[in-house]
């Protein structure tokens, strides 16, 4: 399984680390870094 950090959780990246599965490669996000972490959480995003 692929593990893949994100730094900045930005509305484009949020997007591409959801859409990453039409390549068919397992993966799971483990880090995302970005300084609105507690608003990205509420959110219920990674």
């Amino acid at each position: 399984m692929l593990r893949v950090g994100i730094i900045g959780y930005g509305r484009r990246i949020a997007h591409m680390a959801k859409e990453m599965g039409v390549y068919r490669i397992p993966y799971v996000v483990s880090a995302v870094a970005d300084p609105r972490a507690a608003e990205i959480q509420a959110q219920g995003d990674p």
